[in-house]
């Protein structure tokens, strides 16, 4: 028997006859098999949730805070903490029910009480909603002090003025309890002088407590402070090791820094095609930092062509963002560069 013949014997199973009819009966089998599973699952988790459903209302009802603030947070975000599912949002019963809770003293549900009358579009009532995180920072939340030092320094409502310091002073509070947030926070006030004097091998030492937890916001934060010699001696090859990490853990910041590494050939050998890759999995986020706006720069260099409904879509974006009118400074630099590169484009004949 020669070697094709052989080799058709033994293809058999796969391309007809018998074997291929048993391998799909057996491959249908299996997936009804699993889809009665997964459906039997799924029955389970809502009979389990209704369950738990009804266990909160009943202790909530006797006027139990921890129960009255898991059906809060059911209402409003559909899950809770507890695992429990509600069909639909409501806001007026979610919010009722925290309110409850938070008038006993349950620091969880005083921020998240506080939380919703500051940070809804429009805010509710943001004195009301300050009042509330206040209470539950003075308790020692560390995401409510979090919230509180973001409102200090980076104030939204003419409700008090900046006051970096005072910033600065709730960030420490969450930082020194091992709050991520809070150590990031207070690392960016060392590095930028904000509240205290500028320390950014400080800064540094509390990014990487942040760091140590997982966090990726950090790890991109690390990543800046090697790439631009901040607080530690200058290294791209390091800096491309923290971008990276944070990149796996899905930070859109690191993506773009790295994009920019591979582009420049900073730390990794450069690589054009890399950066597009990199950078083509955020372009729609034409921030600031965003990967489109720096697309549209390789564009007007030569290094990158895109399609037509991709320019379309950049020349959308950057008149939007070019006549954003705003006060802050963050705006007022990202409407100047949205405007420069129309410019820069219109200057090689690009209009839309």
């Amino acid at each position: 028997m020669t070697r094709f013949a052989i080799t058709i014997l033994l293809a058999l199973p796969f391309f007809g006859g018998c074997g291929s009819l048993h391998g799909l009966q057996d491959w249908e089998i299996e997936r009804k098999i699993a889809d009665e599973k997964r459906e039997q699952q799924i029955k389970i988790a809502k009979q389990e949730a209704k369950q738990k459903l009804a266990h909160f209302l009943d202790a909530a009802k006797q006027g139990d805070a921890e129960a009255q603030y898991q059906l809060g947070k059911g209402y409003l975000d559909r899950v809770s903490g507890e695992g429990f599912l509600n069909h639909t949002i409501d806001e007026k019963e979610g919010i009722k029910w925290l309110r409850k809770a938070a008038e006993q003293g349950h620091a969880d549900a005083q921020f998240r009480f506080g939380w919703q009358y500051v940070n809804t579009s429009p805010p509710k009532d943001p004195v009301e909603g300050i009042k509330w995180i206040r209470k539950a920072a003075e308790q020692g939340h560390a995401g409510a002090q979090v919230e509180l030092g973001n409102l200090y320094s980076y104030p939204r409502y003419e409700i008090f003025p900046a006051d970096l310091a005072e910033g600065t002073r709730w960030y420490r509070k969450a930082a020194e309890q091992g709050d991520a947030g809070g150590q990031i926070s207070l690392g960016v006030c060392y590095c930028y002088g904000r509240g205290v004097p500028e320390d950014k091998e400080e800064g540094v030492r509390w990014y990487r407590k942040a760091v140590e937890q997982g966090n990726s916001n950090a790890m991109a934060l690390l990543g800046s402070c090697y790439y631009d010699g901040d607080g530690v001696p200058q290294d791209f090859a390091e800096a491309v090791k923290w971008y990276r990490q944070a990149d796996e853990h899905g930070d859109p910041f690191a993506r773009y820094e790295l994009g920019k590494c591979y582009y420049n050939g900073e730390g990794v050998p450069q690589d054009t095609a890399e950066a597009i890759r990199l950078f083509h999995r955020d372009e729609t986020q034409l921030s600031y930092w965003g990967p489109g706006r720096e697309l549209m720069k390789w564009y007007i260099n030569g290094d990158y062509f895109p399609d037509e409904e991709e320019l379309e879509r950049w020349f959308t974006q950057l008149r939007h963002l070019a006549e954003q009118d705003g006060k802050s400074e963050y705006i007022v630099k990202e409407a100047k560069e949205a405007a420069d590169l129309l410019l820069a484009l219109e200057a090689k004949g690009i209009r839309r």
